[in-house]
């Protein structure tokens, strides 16, 4: 035994596009953990892409908004099970 506890985290990466499946950069899009209520917070790349690591496994809520639209991407859950994170 090392004597450490192991931790499990993932990582979620998505893209955010418009109705005609362009790219959306500069959006911001915000992850919360529906039992902590931790938030997360990301900005969106050139090619509208955005990435949010050391996650704990649960249940967050996505929801993404940018310049000239309104929330445009309706919340969605994401669960985050330990299978998923340690990648069996």
């Amino acid at each position: 035994s090392h004597g450490f506890a192991q931790t499990f985290t993932a990582s979620l990466t998505g893209i955010v596009s418009d109705p005609t499946a362009a790219a959306v950069p500069g959006a911001t899009v915000k992850l919360r953990n529906t039992a902590t209520a931790e938030e997360r917070t990301s900005v969106t790349s050139a090619e509208g892409r955005y990435t949010f690591s050391q996650l704990q496994p649960g249940t967050w809520e996505l929801n993404a908004e940018a310049a000239g639209f309104r929330s445009f991407i309706p919340v969605s859950y994401t669960h985050l099970t330990q299978r998923e994170v340690d990648g069996r």
